[in-house]
């Protein structure tokens, strides 16, 4: 978390949570938070896996970064650092900056370079692009959600589907889940060589 820190625009506050098994492998969002787990989550295919709420405004609200620890013989020290990167910058509403497995020298590029371990300046700018903006809330300093725009029967509707897959390629597949509370949930999920494509 330290190397995220290195951003101009956020602040981050390490908290110790609880550190048993269950706690961790259920790994719950929190609003105004970001929950990083790790755990033995069972040899499914993923490697690690960011979520995310969104207001209906679109602004991240609450998310986790989980890292599958039943791979813990798949992965060097460096890929690891890698992923658990990558899962975070998501939650933070990165997106890849390569897939293709050029290094961008970003963990949040798809190559195996040892040196893609951490953010660079390109990552950090883009988060100055996303947090540095004028709104008038802040869903993670606060947990409130914006003012309601939205009149009619469409307001609570389940129009973003419910776990369905909306993209994914070889190295990792994007699903969307609407929640009962209106809010849309998104599931980045960074998959393990030769797994089976849902």
């Amino acid at each position: 978390m330290n190397a995220w820190n290195a951003s101009k625009v956020l602040s981050l506050t390490p908290v110790q949570g609880e550190t048993d098994s269950r706690t961790r492998k259920r790994c719950s969002m929190v609003t105004g938070q970001m929950r990083v787990c790790n755990a033995a989550y069972g040899q499914n295919g993923w490697l690690g896996l960011a979520s995310i709420n969104l207001d209906s405004s679109g602004h991240i609200t609450k998310g986790t970064a989980k890292m599958n620890d039943s791979y813990s013989w798949y992965w060097t020290s460096e890929e690891k650092n890698h992923v658990m990167c990558q899962e975070v910058g998501h939650v933070f509403g990165l997106g890849h900056t390569s897939e293709d497995g050029t290094s961008q020298g970003t963990c949040m590029d798809y190559s195996s370079d040892p040196g893609s371990q951490w953010p660079n300046a390109h990552d950090y700018e883009e988060l100055a692009t996303i947090y540095g903006h004028l709104d008038s809330y802040n869903t993670y300093a606060t947990g409130s959600e914006p003012p309601s725009t939205c009149k009619g029967r469409k307001c609570n509707s389940r129009a973003f589907g419910l776990g369905h897959r909306i993209y994914g390629n070889e190295h990792f597949e994007i699903w969307a889940e609407a929640e009962e509370d209106g809010t849309l949930t998104l599931h980045h999920v960074y998959l393990a060589d030769g797994h089976e494509e849902h």
